[in-house]
This record gives C-alpha cells, structure tokens and sequence, in this order.
C-alpha cells in the first residue's frame, strides 16, 4: 500500500468528527489524526476486553491490504501478536458435486491474510488514537444541523462539536445516516450466519476452507492455535432454527459431517452466536462535509470475509 496521504501534514484548521468506534472509524480516526486534524470520536463504548482464555467468537479475516493500512498508522505493532493467526492457504469445495479448488499464497512470504479478534485490533487502535490525541465523546450522536462552514454534532448527553467533516461510520442502521437523510436498500439474504470458535481432531495446518452447500456457504478458518479454528455457517433461515436448536454434541456431529472431517472430528469450544444476513446499498456515500463508510455504507454477504476489508478501503480513501 502506497504511503498515507498528507501524512504528518498540518491542517489544524480541520476538524473531524468520526461517528462509531468499531474499527473502521477508529482507523479513520487515526488517520485523519496522523495529518495533522483535530478528531473526535463519538461513540458511547470504549473497547472490548479479550477473553482471559480461549479466543473471541468475533472474528476477521484482513487482506495483505488491510494489514499494510494498520501497519501504516501504527495499529499493527499493538496488537497482541500471538493471537495473530497467518492464513497460508484456502480450500474450497462445491459440496452437490466433487468439485474441489486448493490455492497457496503466491507472494514470497505466503501469506494469504490474517485472522484477528475483534476485541485484539479495537484495544490496538484505542491506545494508538490515544497517543495522537483523539478526543473520545462517551455520548452517540442525536442530532446534526448542516451550516456553510461544516456540520454542529450534538450528542445524547450535553456535547456539542462542530466538524469540518463529519464520517458516518456507526454500522448498518448508521444514525449519521438517517439524520442526513440518506436512504438504504437493504435486501434479505433471508440467511443467518452462526458463528463459534471450535476445537478440532486434526490441525488446520493454517488453511482456510469453505463449502458451497445447498443450504448456504460454510466457512472455517484458522486461528492461532493450531487445532481451533472460527466457524462461519451461513444457512437459510430454516436451517438455521435447526442448527440453533441442537445440542453441543450434535451441533460438532453435523459440523462434522458438512466440513467433510476435513479436520476430524470438531466439537465446540463456545457458544454459538447468530446474525441476520442482509445486503446494504446507499445511493451515494458523500455530500457537503460528510462521508459513510463501512457498514453505514454497504453490506455484503460475509462469505468471502470482505465487509471489514471493504471497511478499511474506505478509511484509506
């Protein structure tokens, strides 16, 4: 990735206000920080804790890209490295038929990407936008009046900011958005996704795999520990309300089964978790003084594990 634009650059003038602090507006945050802009983040939460054992359900999958772009503000070399896992190669089969498709990283470090919680890179980004001197607003955004000379922000308690720019980047049902008027185009996939982490007979020997069933892709994914890896089962909702529904041992028996004993027999090592999947599209991302990003701005399917790549692109730009 190219070098940050107006890196270490002195716009003191500017004024930004980033609305959400998961970790496509925290990276926002730090990069208009890092040139030289005045930054607050309004976002009642701070950062989830890591688990004192064991590993976060909330799981992503970052390109070589992403993990440039947090390497270039700063992040990367904060986060806990060994819970880092290195994803080598994926494997993919078409479970209707024998179809089957294995890929090896074609760089020299042979690296397809980089598995990392939730909870590893928000704590990294915090203490780095602490560092640049970011200001944390505790309060969610409530209203917004547009002026000539940028955007008044007030919030749900007594903060009132103005911002130069003002970056929506608080999730799929974006306040920022509705206040600005922007409408979305949200379609069903009419699928949940379950997500769990999972103990495994056989190492993953750091490859990704993924089926193609009747019922909705199937991805597993390794983590630092060679015999665990994240599960994300995304199956129409019918099938979902049996999955739910099932006992632990039986939940490992069919996870099984669909991921082909790839690696052995699983078992679960959490509880499992589930979202509704839906596609998000705004019919644009920008107007005077704002911008979307992230999730405020589209949704896709997480079968190919881009939302959060796509996310940080957006901070990029």
């Amino acid at each position: 990735m190219k070098s940050i634009p107006g890196k270490g650059a002195n716009h003191s003038n500017g004024s930004v206000v980033v609305a959400g602090a998961g970790i496509v507006g925290l990276t926002t945050a730090v990069l208009f920080s890092e040139a030289g802009l005045d930054v607050k983040v309004f976002d009642p939460t701070t950062t989830d804790d890591l688990p004192d054992s064991g590993f976060e359900r909330r799981q992503y999958a970052l390109s070589p890209a992403a993990r440039q772009l947090l390497a270039d503000c700063g992040a990367w070399e904060r986060l806990a490295a060994d819970r880092i896992a290195t994803v080598n190669g994926m494997e993919v089969w078409d479970s209707p038929s024998n179809g089957h498709i294995r890929f090896r990283a074609p760089d020299t470090d042979g690296v397809f990407g980089y598995m990392v919680e939730h909870g590893n890179l928000t704590q990294a980004l915090w203490q780095r936008a602490a560092a640049l001197g970011v200001e944390h607003v505790a309060e969610s955004i409530s209203t917004l009046q547009q002026q000539q000379s940028g955007i008044e922000v007030r919030g749900s308690g007594s903060a009132t900011k103005h911002a130069s720019l003002l970056i929506g980047a608080d999730g799929s049902h974006s306040t920022v958005r509705t206040l600005l008027g922007v409408d979305a185009e949200r379609s069903p996939y009419r699928q949940r996704a379950l997500v769990a982490n999972i103990d495994c007979e056989i190492g993953h020997r750091r490859t990704a795999r993924q089926w193609f069933l009747p019922t909705g892709p199937l991805a597993m994914l390794p983590l630092s520990d060679s015999r665990q890896v994240s599960i994300v089962w995304s199956c129409d909702d019918e099938f979902a309300d049996h999955l739910e529904h099932l006992s632990a041992e039986a939940f490992g028996q069919a996870l099984s089964n669909a991921s082909e004993f790839s690696c052995g027999a699983v078992s679960l090592n959490t509880e499992r978790a589930s979202f509704p999947l839906d596609r998000l599209r705004v019919p644009h991302w920008t107007g005077p003084h704002w911008a979307l990003a992230g999730d405020a701005a589209h949704c896709v399917h997480p079968l190919a594990g881009q939302g959060l790549n796509l996310g940080l692109m957006d901070a990029a730009q």
